[in-house]
């Protein structure tokens, strides 16, 4: 897994806190967050203290509104 998380969903005010307290239930701890908004959609960028499971990921995709996931994210490359 990696330590590095970039998840898209709907940019709602309850989506940011309910996917943080899934991070703080599954014992990650987040080293760097960014965020934007991008045509209704919050966009956001993580780094966490320790590799993120497969199981976060279920979670978030499942329970939440959110869209899309990928924890083998690399980040972009200036082009």
């Amino acid at each position: 897994m990696s330590e590095k998380l970039f998840f898209r969903g709907k940019n709602e005010e309850t989506l940011l806190p309910r996917v943080l307290r899934v991070f703080a239930q599954q014992g990650l701890e987040v080293k760097e967050l960014s965020m934007h908004v991008e045509n209704d959609e919050l966009l956001v960028d993580v780094s966490f203290s320790k590799d993120v499971s497969e199981n976060v990921v279920k979670v978030l995709t499942r329970q939440l509104a959110v869209d899309f996931v990928d924890y083998t994210y690399q980040e972009n490359q200036a082009v």
